[in-house]
């Protein structure tokens, strides 16, 4: 609470801003009541902002004492409506608002791509959610979402849901609401692997792969420039070979290519005006990645064929579209070729594990791909392929 005292004894007439039991309250000057005490009760929880209009009202009834305006029987200034509004929270406040109130807040500390997919994912969520719904009825839009979403992305909105309505609660914007545990409450099913899962491909299916690509092998033969799959070529090896983000591919600029090394600074992620470059990588400001002579045959040729200051741009320009790239190459590339369908992403796992089964230390691969040694011990190491037990 806010309850410190002014430093010094105030000045003769002037109206002191005071608190008793977390209640805020002006002491008026002695002087104007025959030397007795005298307060006017504001009614006001002791917070910051009710300080700030205390002290408005404190400066306004000084005012009145010098023109002689002074109203002795305070009737004058007894607290307005305006005055109590942080106090007394508005329980009209529905989600969709609610939501716009936390969004705006938090939109300042989230990534781009954090805020592109909250925005997203909440606006397609508020356009069909019934309106009669609100802070209170937590188990009934539970059912809602779990009539119309799976559970895993019921899980994750009602989980956004409380922290929303906690920091709602915690600004006086609602008295309360009946969000908190429900997602704890749904259990996803383990069953069926999600894409994020580590699932690589063999050595084998990456070189086909990296050869289809610069073949054009499973490419229409009518197909423009720009949509041959060998623009693609070199972004596809470097993921293979540097077990890089795809983020971090897209965001690499020839200025971060050193004669010895590569800089990882930034990526490239989706933001609410399309993609856009973000500081800095998902688990640490910058990584370095030495070049050998694989990396530097790929960047010697992605040299010959970029006219940005990116390394891999897309073929017409700009940022390569991540989800295009997946649905419109990645994917009708790999079932042309009869290779089970794997994520881009899974070739930053597939060199991961090669690496391993290679019998390379965990510590150097987790300081090549910015992961720490216990994520590599925990998701990568046991899921080296032929990994026999020691005999004993």
């Amino acid at each position: 609470m806010y309850t410190q005292t002014p430093s010094g004894k105030a000045s003769k007439g002037s109206v002191v801003v005071m608190a008793e039991k977390g209640r805020l309250r002006l002491q008026m000057p002695r002087a104007l009541y025959g030397g007795n005490r005298k307060y006017l009760y504001l009614g006001l929880a002791d917070t910051p902002e009710n300080r700030k209009a205390a002290e408005v009202k404190a400066r306004q009834i000084e005012l009145d004492i010098l023109s002689d305006n002074f109203d002795s029987t305070l009737a004058k200034y007894k607290p307005q409506t305006h005055l109590t509004v942080v106090e007394k929270p508005n329980p009209a406040v529905t989600l969709k608002d609610g939501w716009e109130m936390y969004f705006t807040f938090r939109r300042a500390t989230w990534s781009p791509s954090t805020t592109n997919a909250m925005g997203n994912r909440f606006r397609q969520v508020f356009n069909k959610i019934p309106e009669s719904l609100e802070w209170n009825s937590g188990v009934q839009v539970r059912d809602w979402l779990m009539r119309n979403y799976t559970p895993d992305s019921c899980r994750r909105t009602l989980q956004q849901f409380s922290a929303c309505g906690d920091w709602l609660v915690s600004s006086g914007k609602i008295p309360s609401h009946s969000f908190t545990g429900l997602a704890n409450e749904i259990r996803i099913s383990r069953s069926k692997k999600r894409s994020n899962e580590i699932d690589p491909f063999t050595r084998e299916e990456r070189d086909r792969i990296i050869d289809a690509f610069k073949t054009n092998q499973y490419c229409s033969r009518y197909a423009a420039k720009d949509k041959r799959h060998s623009n693609y070529a070199g972004f596809v090896k470097f993921l293979f070979f540097t077990g890089c983000r795809p983020s971090e591919a897209k965001g690499l600029k020839w200025e971060d290519i050193h004669e010895k090394f590569i800089l990882f600074r930034q990526s490239v992620v989706p933001g609410e005006n399309g993609y856009e470059e973000k500081e800095g990588l998902k688990t640490q400001a910058e990584r370095k990645f030495l070049i050998n002579g694989q990396l530097r045959a790929i960047l010697e040729d992605a040299k010959q064929k970029s006219k940005s200051e990116y390394v891999f741009p897309s073929p017409t320009g700009g940022f390569i579209d991540q989800g295009n790239f997946s649905q419109r190459v990645w994917k009708p590339l790999l079932v042309a070729m009869g290779i089970r369908y794997r994520e881009p992403y899974q070739t930053r796992h597939t060199f991961i594990t090669l690496c391993l089964e290679s019998g390379i230390d965990v510590k150097d691969v987790s300081r090549w791909v910015g992961n720490s040694p216990e994520i590599i011990y925990k998701h990568y190491a046991g899921n080296k392929r032929n990994l026999l037990p020691p005999e004993l």
